[in-house]
């Protein structure tokens, strides 16, 4: 049975950003063996950006991997793991849905995998960084141990929480424009990472608001506990006029 050098093991990793695209080739054991980078908004379709980075990396994986890449992992605006498609990106130069990972496999000739970019940096800081959520296994990480983290500053965790506020004030963002309501009132146990979610989730929302609802809907912590909300809020029915 042969034994397998996972040290000889090497993924391409590509960073999309609006302005600047950065790339590098990484073994198993997190080490960048080379790296590059190229302008992202001068290609005017995602055709012509796929080609630029072949031509950029092709030679740095001729160079740096005799058998080649085991795979490319993309970190992207917009980014669908699900489907491999960037999707109605803002910040990037092609609009509409793109099979971003389509384009990758047939030009590379190798499987692609693709996140969202914040996503992307938080599984890097997972498998190669000192996250303290690694000394945790699996089933037990969860908002309490993540906050945990999170106080004692660990980047990992409050990249979670900041994700996490980031898709709670997009969501919230819509809730406002079809109900514009006065204040948004939240609850139940992810609230206690408090400014951790509470400050990109009000960043978040009021950055997808039209001008006319900008900085007029509050969004506050609930006081009750938890526990009681549902059994407060069924009595008071009870008082409904």
């Amino acid at each position: 049975m042969s034994v397998v050098d996972l040290s000889k093991q090497v993924a391409l990793g590509i960073d999309i950003g609006g302005t600047n695209t950065k790339f590098g080739l990484v073994n198993h054991r997190g080490e960048i063996l080379t790296k590059g980078s190229i302008s992202t908004d001068q290609y005017s379709t995602p055709e012509a950006f796929v080609d630029a980075l072949y031509e950029h990396i092709q030679p740095m994986i001729e160079k740096h991997c005799e058998g080649g890449i085991e795979g490319i992992g993309v970190g992207a605006p917009n980014a669908n793991y699900y489907r491999g498609t960037i999707e109605l990106a803002p910040n990037l130069p092609w609009k509409g849905i793109i099979n971003f990972a389509d384009l990758m496999t047939a030009k590379f000739n190798s499987p692609c995998k693709m996140t969202n970019d914040a996503n992307a940096a938080a599984l890097g800081e997972m498998m190669y960084g000192d996250s303290m959520l690694n000394q945790f296994p699996e089933e037990a990480i969860n908002s309490k141990t993540v906050h945990e983290c999170a106080l004692k500053e660990d980047p990992v965790a409050i990249e979670v929480f900041r994700y996490t506020g980031q898709k709670l004030g997009e969501a919230l963002a819509n809730f406002v424009m079809f109900s514009s309501p006065e204040a948004i009132l939240l609850f139940g146990g992810v609230i206690k990472a408090g400014d951790f979610i509470l400050k990109p989730a009000k960043l978040h929302m009021e950055r997808n608001l039209l001008p006319i609802f900008r900085n007029k809907v509050r969004l506050v912590f609930s006081e009750l506990d938890e526990a009681d909300a549902a059994i407060l809020g069924a009595s008071a029915l009870v008082w409904e006029k």
